[in-house]
């Protein structure tokens, strides 16, 4: 039987059954294509919180490190107070936890890199262990101090060599190496103080003791054997030379 042959009423009905086989393909691609969406968007949605959680975890060690930092260099902190056990960190947590084997499923290649993360998180971790071992509290002026203190010294050494370059009539400098600068420092309360917890900073200031007694006693040789050449005689020099 033709279309043609068809009566009015079963023309209309195959056109609706056309018009219903063609909402129904739609709709099965309409669903598909919104599943797809749902899906991609999960899995979107799932990586922000991913990026988020690590960027958090990284942010959480910069502040670790910094606590470390002002320990060494802020004479105000006294103590280290970090966790100092990897696995129980907030990163820890979340590396052996389920954090990493819902980031492992999401992002398979992730889990050499997460791997290879354990180690030196471990290591970083330890290194707060040694640093509060070894740690005693130092006085931050302490080098420029002794600096300023190797200037005296110095200029002490350059009073010496004008004595004999200037023809002066005598040497003025100090010779009790109890009482320069870095004399009452080294016998008295501010080496004590500094010395305090800190065996090797001892052994160096013991160390200092003798050289810098050395040094002043050869002023006080030099006093001893100094005699100053006639004071004219190099004005005289110089003008015949001029």
């Amino acid at each position: 039987m033709s279309w043609k042959d068809l009566t009015i009423g079963k023309k209309i009905g195959v056109g609706f059954g056309v018009v219903l086989a063609l909402l129904a393909v739609v709709g099965v691609m309409s669903y598909t294509g919104v599943s797809g969406i749902v899906n991609n968007a999960t899995e979107v949605i799932d990586g922000n919180k991913l990026n988020g959680e690590l960027a958090q975890r990284e942010v959480d060690h910069l502040n670790w490190m910094n606590q470390i930092s002002a320990l060494l260099t802020d004479d105000q902190v006294t103590s280290l107070d970090v966790q100092t056990d990897d696995h129980k960190c907030g990163f820890g947590k979340w590396l052996y936890g389920e954090g990493r084997q819902q980031a492992e499923l999401l992002v398979p290649s992730l889990a050499p890199i997460f791997k290879d993360i354990e180690a030196p998180h471990h290591k970083l971790h330890q290194s707060a262990v040694g640093i509060g071992k070894n740690f005693a509290q130092a006085d931050v002026g302490l080098p420029g101090f002794l600096c300023a203190r190797e200037v005296d010294h110095l200029k002490w050494v350059a009073k010496i060599d004008e004595l004999f370059l200037e023809n002066l009539p005598k040497l003025e400098v100090q010779t009790n190496p109890h009482k320069c600068g870095l004399g009452l420092w080294i016998y008295g309360e501010g080496a004590r103080e500094a010395c305090k917890g800190h065996p090797e900073l001892t052994r160096l200031v013991e160390a200092l003791k003798e050289p810098h007694a050395k040094l002043h006693g050869t002023a006080v040789d030099i006093q001893k054997v100094y005699k100053q050449i006639h004071p004219g005689l190099a004005m005289t020099l110089m003008a015949r030379l001029d």
